[in-house]
């Protein structure tokens, strides 16, 4: 009886010994990755300061595949770890924001002063974006109109359905209220994934293998390899659309689909000819547009109420690869001002 309890004293002890170790292997692992993480995100930060100084030193009147924040994504060793780091103007996507606000009421003119013309500009952007968004989604297979009158029915504050939209959904209420997140695209009807590859980059593709590694490395997955719905449909579309940029598509940096889809006359030969000329020297007024073959000053004019040739806001992607501890930073910044601000900070 002795020796079977010795027995089974030690095989217990062997037991916990085995637990203890591996207890201790795992802390030991778990250190070496939140250090990995810490050491990761500080280099992270480093890159995202050079990427805000290549964006604060460029005072050039236009932007365009020209600056050097345009390089695409750069891939480097940046204090002793290896990274990719991407600058991308949100501009070069199309503005959902001016279709978001809620549209003001025409006023009287004040007593004294003559009336204004009939078609505020203003409202006439707003129903060329509401166009030029119908024909950017027709590219990408959804049912362009109703995907628009869906998107407009889910964040205008009334409770009028438009055609295609709809203002009741089975399990939840409509916002009445714009977009916070791309993601939210989910609850809407019609919007599905885009069926567009992405865009190229602006140096016309040589940098088209590393761009796709960053856009693999932001895509966006459960532990468990479930894709999220809302953020992948998000950042899906965050290839072609923006909440961050001023109101106007930056023609030096928006990629042909959405050049193609800003007005009905807007054909391949145009675009292609757009695409050619910033590549050598940046478009920087409506003038300008008017050098492009096949622009008239009629179709320059009305390009010119939803372009722009400078942009401010800017997004920064740095993905640090090295392990344990692998990071990856999302920014959305400012750069007008005397300092520039962080709209958006993502760290994954």
């Amino acid at each position: 009886m002795v020796i079977v309890a010795v027995l089974g004293m030690l095989i217990v002890a062997l037991v916990l010994s085995a637990q203890l170790g591996d207890a201790w292997v795992a802390t030991q692992a778990l250190q070496r990755y939140q250090l990995g993480k810490e050491t990761n995100y500080q280099v992270a930060r480093s890159a995202f300061e050079l990427a805000l100084q290549l964006l604060m030193v460029d005072d050039n009147d236009s932007d365009g595949p020209q600056d050097l924040w345009a390089l695409g994504v750069q891939e480097m060793v940046w204090e002793g770890r290896t990274l990719q780091l991407e600058i991308r103007d949100e501009a070069s996507r199309f503005p959902l924001r001016p279709l978001m606000e809620p549209q003001e009421e025409p006023s009287g003119p004040t007593p004294g002063e003559a009336p204004e013309p009939a078609g505020d500009e203003s409202q006439n952007q707003r129903v060329q974006l509401e166009g030029a968004l119908a024909r950017l989604l027709d590219q990408a297979g959804l049912p362009g109109q109703d995907a628009v009158n869906a998107l407009l029915d889910w964040t205008d504050p009334d409770d009028q359905s438009r055609p295609g939209g709809g203002e009741t959904y089975a399990t939840l209420r409509v916002k009445n209220a714009p977009l916070d997140s791309l993601a939210e695209l989910q609850y809407l009807h019609h919007w599905e994934l885009p069926q567009l590859p992405p865009p190229l980059p602006l140096d016309g593709g040589r940098a088209l293998e590393a761009a796709r590694a960053v856009d693999l490395a932001f895509s966006i997955r459960e532990e468990k390899g479930e894709e999220r719905e809302g953020e992948v449909l998000a950042s899906a579309w965050s290839d072609w659309l923006t909440l961050w940029s001023e109101g106007n598509v930056n023609v030096n940096t928006a990629p042909a689909e959405i050049l193609s889809a800003l007005d009905e006359r807007m054909n391949d030969a145009i675009v292609q000819e757009i695409v050619s000329v910033r590549q050598k020297q940046a478009l920087e007024k409506e003038e300008d547009l008017q050098s492009i073959a096949g622009i008239d000053a009629d179709l320059a004019f009305r390009l010119n109420r939803v372009v722009c040739y400078q942009s401010e806001i800017f997004r920064i992607r740095v993905v640090v690869n090295s392990t344990p501890g692998r990071v990856q930073l999302n920014a959305v910044v400012d750069r007008s001002g005397d300092k520039p601000r962080v709209l958006l900070w993502e760290v994954r």
